[in-house]
């Protein structure tokens, strides 16, 4: 977490509260996204009806 003061208070609400790394959280969304890919790709392709997909992106300042 790169915002000391968010940091604060969440050691404030809850003393033991482990926050990882921004380095961590992106190794881990990128293991999670692989594990689930193979998977997600072999139930659509079986999938006999349609289906949509809706995304949503956003960046912040």
């Amino acid at each position: 977490l790169e915002d000391k003061d968010l940091l604060d208070i969440f050691q404030m609400l809850y003393t033991k509260v482990e926050v990882p790394s921004a380095r961590t959280i992106s190794r881990n969304v990128i293991e999670v996204f692989e594990m689930l890919k193979s998977n997600l790709i072999s139930k659509l392709k079986v999938y006999p009806g349609k289906f949509h997909i809706g995304l949503e992106g956003w960046t912040s300042p």
